[in-house]
C-alpha cells in the first residue's frame, strides 16, 4: 500500500462516520447525474410519480389532485416536504431533488456506522457503513426521487438512539425526545416500517444489558402503547396489523398489476392459509431473489442479477455473525429484531418482484452490521496466532541475549 493511500486509510479509520458519508455522498452524486445525463431524470414510476408530487405543490398546481394524491402527499410529508421546499428555492429542478434524497441515503451510511462503532472497532464500523454506502440497489434507490432514503436514515437513526438511551436523567430525556421525533417522522413516511421499529424499540430496550436496564425497559414499553395509539395505529399498532392483513391477499394482487415480475406462486388462493403459504414465495423475492440464473423479468430485475454477486457472502456473514452477536446485543438488537420484523412484514406482502428487491434495502443496514460482526471474529481469530507467535520470538530471543548480556556485565 502507497504512503498516500495508507494516510488515506488512517484517516478513514480515526473519522470513519465523516469518511462513510463522504464516499456515500460522491457515489450517489456522480449516479444522480449521470441519471440525469443518459435519462431523463427518473427511471421508474414510482420516482416520476413523487417528482410530479413535488412538482405540482412547489408550482401551485396542486387543485388538479385526487383525493389519493392529497392524501398521499399528507401520509410521506417527511419526505414531500423537503422536496416541495427545494423544488421551490431551484425552479423544480429534478437533480436537486436526488441530491436531497442522495443526502438522506448517505445519511443512513453514516448513521450505520455510527451504530457499529458502539458494538465494533473502527474498521469494521467503517466496513458496514461502505457496505451501505456502495451496495449498488442501495445507491440507486437513494439517488432518485424515491422515499426509501428517509426511512432508512429515520430508522437508523432510531437505532443511534437506542445505542445512546442511557445516563443522567437529562441525558435520558434528551434522548427520548429524539426518539419519540424520529418515530413521528417515520410515521409520516411509512406505516408498517413505524409500527415494526416501534416493536424492534421495545423489545432491543427489554433485552438489553446494563444498569439502566430497567428504565430502558419502561420507556420501550411505554412508546409501544403509547405512540400508536397516538398515531392512529391503536394499541401497540395491534388496530392497524388487523386491518391491513384482512386486505393483505388484495393488496398483493394490486402490487402486481401491470408487474412483469408479478409474483403468482399463491395467486388466486384466500384465506389465514394464503396469507401463510405466500411466505416461501415472498421470503425468497425479498432476500434471495433475482437469481444469478434468473431471466425472467424486467430489465431493471435482470440487471438486479449482478448483485448477488456481492450480496449472497454479505448475507451468509451476516447470519453467521448474528450467532456472535449476543454479547453485543445492547447495541445490535434494534437493527436484528428490526431488520428481521419488516424482511416478514414483506415476506407477507409484496406482490411483485421488483418492489419486493427495492424494499429489501430497508434491511440491508442491520444485515451489514451483522457482516461486520462476522469480519471482525474471523479477522480476530486469524491475527490471535499471529500475536501470540511474535510474542513467543520476542521472548526467545530475549533468553538468547540475556546470557551475552550478563557475561558483558561480568566482564566489565
Amino acid at each position: 500500500m502507497s504512503t498516500h493511500l495508507r494516510r488515506l486509510w488512517h484517516w478513514a479509520v480515526e473519522h470513519p462516520i465523516l469518511a462513510v458519508f463522504i464516499v456515500a455522498l460522491a457515489v450517489r452524486a456522480v449516479v444522480a447525474v449521470g441519471i440525469n445525463v443518459l435519462h431523463d431524470g427518473t427511471l421508474f414510476a414510482d420516482d416520476r410519480f413523487f417528482f410530479d408530487l413535488a412538482h405540482d405543490k412547489a408550482t401551485g398546481a396542486d387543485a388538479q389532485w385526487d383525493p389519493y394524491e392529497r392524501d398521499l402527499y399528507t401520509r410521506t410529508a417527511t419526505f414531500m416536504w423537503p422536496l416541495t421546499g427545494v423544488f421551490i428555492v431551484t425552479g423544480t429542478t429534478l437533480l436537486a431533488g436526488q441530491l436531497l434524497v442522495a443526502i438522506a441515503g448517505a445519511g443512513a451510511a453514516a448513521l450505520t456506522t455510527a451504530v457499529g462503532l458502539r458494538a465494533l472497532r473502527p474498521p469494521f464500523a467503517l466496513f458496514a457503513g461502505i457496505v451501505v454506502a456502495v451496495l449498488p440497489s442501495m445507491v440507486l434507490w437513494s439517488s432518485l426521487t424515491l422515499k426509501d432514503a428517509f426511512v432508512w436514515c429515520t430508522v437508523a437513526g432510531m437505532g443511534l438512539a437506542v445505542c445512546e438511551l442511557s445516563g443522567s436523567a437529562r441525558r435520558f430525556i434528551a434522548v427520548a425526545a429524539v426518539t419519540v421525533v424520529l418515530v413521528v417522522l417515520l410515521s409520516h413516511l411509512r406505516d408498517h416500517s413505524t409500527v415494526v421499529a416501534l416493536w424492534a424499540l421495545a423489545a432491543s430496550l427489554a433485552i438489553g444489558p446494563g444498569a439502566d436496564r430497567r428504565r430502558r425497559a419502561t420507556f420501550g414499553v411505554a412508546m409501544l402503547l403509547v405512540m400508536p395509539a397516538v398515531l392512529g395505529y391503536g394499541v401497540a399498532g395491534i388496530s392497524f396489523y388487523r386491518d391491513a392483513t384482512t386486505s393483505l391477499e388484495e393488496r398483493r394482487e394490486g402490487n402486481a398489476v401491470g408487474a412483469s415480475s408479478a409474483l403468482t406462486c399463491d395467486r388466486g388462493r384466500q384465506g389465514f392459509e394464503a396469507k401463510i403459504e405466500h411466505l416461501p414465495c415472498g421470503f425468497p423475492a425479498v432476500m434471495l431473489r433475482p437469481y444469478p440464473w434468473e431471466s425472467a423479468g424486467s430489465t431493471s430485475v435482470r440487471l438486479a442479477r449482478f448483485e448477488a454477486i456481492l450480496w449472497y457472502p454479505l448475507l451468509a456473514a451476516a447470519l453467521y455473525g448474528a450467532t456472535r452477536s449476543w454479547p453485543l446485543r445492547r447495541w445490535l438488537a434494534f437493527p436484528a429484531v428490526n431488520g428481521a420484523m419488516i424482511v416478514v412484514v414483506y415476506a407477507l406482502t409484496e406482490g411483485n418482484l421488483g418492489t419486493a428487491f427495492r424494499h429489501r434495502a430497508e434491511a440491508i443496514w442491520a444485515v451489514a452490521l451483522f457482516a461486520a460482526v462476522a469480519l471482525e471474529k474471523v479477522v480476530g481469530r486469524r491475527r490471535e496466532p499471529e500475536v501470540a507467535l511474535r510474542g513467543a520470538i520476542r521472548e526467545d530471543m530475549a533468553m538468547q541475549t540475556a546470557p551475552t548480556t550478563l557475561t558483558r556485565g561480568n566482564g566489565g
